[in-house]
């Protein structure tokens, strides 16, 4: 399907402006709206800790180019019907907009219905809900008409919960404004009074720098309250109807889009060309996309993704330069293959000259394969000298209880995995009485709640009465995630 999409924003001046032109051929806005979204454009590189906002700055020019092209084709088409202003509250929303959304729903409902395989939300119904009527009263309560893709959003009947943005769930247009209502008698009560937005610069001007915002209004909602909301309100710099979050515990940050029509637009293109995709876990990640490598970088990629060891071997040995390979995340390809379990793979690597100490961008490649629970390459490692330590600001930590820190039991890294690695580690020289964050890995055992664990430290001289900071021992520790047997057992051993 091809994608019916706007280009994303440009930091030059020219790219912005054919961007302006392509849009304005497509949608008729107004001429003041095309203004204000071309300033949003400009400065959305202010923006901060937005991981999405982040993502859309970083598109490559090609893709940027091959989005802009797609739209200019769907102008050419676009309905001649001029695109209704917000003239006054109530009045009829913009339906070559609904017509665009219906579109780009239509390709992200069939998105999830052929990708998200445990999807336990409610069935979309058959027909939208005309929900036209309490849009008017809504904008009549607020005291003017919302911008036109979020009034073509809720009039439109696209508000349903078995629809989400990543993690938020859509909300339908009553929740919405019962959020919305909520939220302002909050305000009214003082309840924010001394609340002070934690993610705004007050320098950047596009979100007024307040906690709450009558103008905030809710469009999707996280399991924690968290909220997804078009600006009504905006600051001098923003854009009527741009699209922030807003958190409990941190106040508004963004924006992330120019209003919801960009962000759906957004939102469609990054499902269809794979920068948002489930992960082996079904949650939905957001993931750089890697350049197109040349012919035998391409077929290395494809071997190490594969496991394919013979070819990597036979590609290495032929160029040496295929060392240096990187991955969108900036890893050497070593790293992909730990966390994909391929240990010939790994091999190949350590035979073709990688160091055992390599570093990829958050440590030494030691620290990658224990935190994919990579037994086989956790073993090779060691065998071939990787330094069985992890250094915190300076200091040495132990690699044992960084292992077991949050460890938990699946199908992906069984305990024996676990077991396993302890084995290797201790067998390079590990010391099993070395604190992590001042717990011992004794004590991260004993919170794991594994017997085999425990026992196995002890054997290898752990320390059963050794204290961390606040003065709990490893059966405090056990006892403190509620593992009674471990904790029964260590507390038998204290003070022989």
């Amino acid at each position: 399907m091809k994608k019916t999409a706007k280009s994303k924003p440009s930091a030059s001046k020219a790219t912005s402006v054919k961007k302006a032109a392509a849009k304005k051929t497509a949608a008729k806005k107004t001429a003041a709206k095309k203004t204000a979204a071309k300033k949003t454009a400009v400065k959305k590189t202010a923006v901060k800790k937005t991981a999405v906002k982040k993502t859309a700055a970083k598109k490559t020019a090609a893709k940027k180019t091959a989005v802009k092209k797609t739209a200019a084709k769907k102008a050419s088409k676009a309905p001649a019907k001029k695109i209704a202003t917000n003239a006054s509250a109530g009045g009829s929303f913009p339906t070559s907009l609904v017509e665009i959304m219906a579109d780009h729903w239509k390709f992200v409902d069939a998105w999830f219905a052929e990708n998200d395989s445990e999807n336990y939300r409610p069935e979309l119904p058959e027909k939208r809900e005309d929900t036209s009527a309490a849009l008017a009263d809504w904008e009549r309560e607020y005291g003017e008409a919302f911008e036109d893709s979020l009034r073509a959003h809720f009039g439109g009947g696209f508000a349903h919960p078995s629809r989400s943005f990543m993690e938020y769930t859509l909300l339908e247009l009553p929740l919405a404004r019962d959020r919305w209502r909520g939220l302002n008698e909050l305000v009214e009560e003082g309840a924010f009074k001394k609340a002070k937005p934690r993610a705004l610069d007050k320098k950047d001007d596009q979100i007024r720098f307040v906690w709450w915002s009558r103008g905030f209004i809710p469009v999707a909602e996280d399991g924690g309250g968290n909220l997804i909301c078009a600006d009504m309100d905006p600051g001098p710099g923003g854009t009527l109807g741009q699209i922030i979050k807003w958190e409990k515990t941190e106040g508004p940050l963004g924006p992330l889009s120019a209003d919801l029509g960009e962000y759906l637009v957004d939102y469609r293109n990054d499902l269809e060309d794979g920068t948002l995709a489930f992960d082996e876990s079904g949650f939905l990640e957001r993931r750089k996309q890697r350049a197109k490598g040349t012919t035998t970088e391409e077929a290395l990629f494809a071997a190490v993704e594969a496991g394919d060891a013979a070819t990597v071997s036979r590609l290495l040995a032929a160029d040496k330069k295929l060392l240096d390979v990187r991955n969108q995340y900036d890893e050497p390809l070593i790293i992909p293959a730990m966390q994909k379990k391929h240990t010939d793979v790994v091999r190949a690597y350590l035979d073709a000259g990688v160091d055992a100490n390599t570093c990829g961008p958050g440590g030494r490649i030691l620290g990658y394969a224990i935190s994919a629970a990579a037994a086989g390459s956790v073993a090779l490692l060691l065998e071939r000298g990787a330094i069985p330590l992890v250094e915190k600001y300076g200091a040495p930590e132990s690699i044992i209880a960084d292992m077991l820190n949050g460890a938990t039991f699946s199908d992906h890294a069984p305990e024996a995995d676990y077991l396993s690695m302890l084995e290797s580690l201790l067998r390079a020289g590990a010391d099993p009485n070395v604190p992590w964050y001042g717990e011992t890995p004794l004590m991260k055992a004993a919170q794991f709640g594994s017997m085999t664990l425990v026992k196995r430290l002890l054997e290898a001289g752990a320390k059963v009465d050794a204290v961390d900071e606040k003065g709990k021992d490893a059966a405090a520790h056990a006892r403190s995630r509620r593992r009674k047997e471990v904790a029964a057992f260590l507390g038998g051993l204290a003070g022989r």
